[in-house]
């Protein structure tokens, strides 16, 4: 449901509604001022201008004892250039109701609307047959009712009779994905499911389905060990290799928070069929959370171990590079004693040079590979909870790649560009701006280009 169709299949409006609402829904045009002042004399067109406001922004008429709003009487009163009414509702406008019926029947003739016949009904509920496989909840599918008919300018009926059809068409769906699970994975698997669902851990007082439902902590290593393990158990009983497409995947999303807001208990005690469709589609959605909730977890471990080497590193090179400054300095002022001879200052040079470790001179990404290195313990523990999860295409996508590709299937490599030489890059950073190549800044100052390096 749109934000403009908001009121569409309401029966009442709000206690208030803003200007925007007023501007925007109930605006009386030039043709219903015209059409009104025609039809009724002046004391009865504020009334019948409300029938007409809200059964064109909704679709069915206004309930008789539901209060009109203020701003939606001073609109109509200001259109109609009447004094504004304080409150009303239908009753007090309307005392007779044979009066009351006659003018929503001249509303529904002026707006073009036509009563629900037996064609349109069953054009509906097909509609609602297809749009049931993918709604989540039975509520979609009434809103998808009413968008539908107000779309084609069918008087909306009431709640009860659009629920029944809902339902209906909800029923039909359940039962034929019941009949998909069972021809995907088989009542034997169904039936393990529950009873693992239901039984008791041995490490603690609750069951593997409350175990599921318990939230990640913070973030820690047990935590991800943790959800690894989930992952592991719901792998033990296959769920990864169940094949459910030909159930959309909005509708197992749709089953699954029922099992997730609800107590064990509670779930225990609903119709069989129905228990088994959620906990099955409650199983597979969270297998699938689960692989995201460890990708992430295993990604902020990652970023956690990378920091903390870069820390290690930038304190080790911030050490060593005061060191070997103070060394620097210190043969530096050996070499400049003129009091000594060359042989001497040269010998003690070095010697105040010999504690340089040429190890630290790297650049800081090879010094931040030697620190994970030395930190494997903590890295082959991150890496190696990973090896539960799959990491591979589906065969077709993998059989597709591995020779030529499929159809639709195009590989597209960038173009290699050649490598500059040096000289050729500080030639490109020092020309000015407006010159389009480092090849023509170069001949332009009179040194011959070196070839890119192969």
């Amino acid at each position: 449901m749109t934000f403009a169709h908001r009121y569409v299949g309401a029966d009442s409006l709000p206690a208030r509604l803003s200007e925007f609402d007023v501007q925007q829904c109930f605006t009386l045009t030039k043709a219903d001022i015209a059409a009104l002042c025609e039809r009724f004399r002046a004391d009865r067109r504020v009334a019948a201008a409300i029938l007409l406001l809200h059964l064109r922004a909704s679709g069915r008429p206004l309930d008789r004892i539901s209060i009109v709003p203020k701003e939606l009487l001073r609109t109509v009163s200001d259109a109609r250039g009447a004094s504004t009414l304080t409150i009303a509702s239908l009753r007090s406008l309307y005392r007779r109701r044979p009066t009351l019926y006659e003018h929503q029947r001249w509303a529904k003739d002026h707006l073009g609307l036509r009563d629900l016949d037996d064609v349109t009904t069953a054009e509906l509920r097909g509609v609602l047959a297809v749009a049931s496989d993918q709604a989540g909840h039975r509520d979609e599918l009434i809103a998808i009712a009413r968008a539908w008919m107000y779309e084609r300018r069918v008087l909306i009926p009431g709640y009860r009779r659009l629920a029944d059809w809902a339902r209906e068409a909800f029923a039909v769906t359940e039962s034929k994905m019941l009949a998909a699970v069972s021809a995907a994975i088989g009542a034997p698997a169904i039936r393990r499911c529950r009873d693992w669902a239901y039984a008791a851990r041995d490490d603690s007082e609750m069951t593997n389905l409350e175990w599921l439902k318990t939230p990640p902590r913070r973030h820690a290593p047990s935590t991800l060990a943790e959800t690894l393990s989930k992952i592991r158990s719901l792998k033990e009983l296959m769920v990864h290799q169940w094949a459910f497409d030909n159930i959309a995947f909005a509708k197992q999303q749709a089953y699954a928070p029922h099992v997730q807001l609800r107590r064990s208990s509670m779930t225990l005690r609903i119709e069989r069929n129905r228990q088994d469709l959620e906990i099955v589609c409650f199983l597979r959605v969270t297998l699938l959370d689960l692989t995201d909730t460890t990708l992430l977890q295993a990604n902020r471990r990652s970023q956690q171990l990378f920091r903390e080497a870069a820390q290690r590193v930038q304190a080790s090179r911030s050490g060593h590079n005061a060191y070997l400054l103070r060394s620097v300095v210190n043969a530096k002022a050996i070499l400049a004693d003129d009091s000594r001879g060359w042989r001497e200052r040269v010998i003690k040079a070095r010697a105040a040079l010999a504690d340089v470790d040429e190890a630290n001179l790297g650049s800081f990404a090879s010094q931040l590979r030697r620190a994970l290195a030395e930190d494997s313990r903590r890295v082959h523990a991150c890496l190696a909870g990973l090896r539960d999860l799959d990491f591979r295409a589906r065969e077709k996508i993998a059989r597709s790649r591995s020779g030529r590709p499929g159809p639709g299937f195009r590989i597209q490599m960038p173009r290699a560009r050649p490598m500059r030489s040096a000289q050729q890059c500080r030639r490109h950073r020092s020309a000015p701006r407006g010159v389009p190549s480092c090849t023509t800044w170069i001949r332009r100052q009179g040194v011959a280009p070196s070839k890119p390096a192969r």
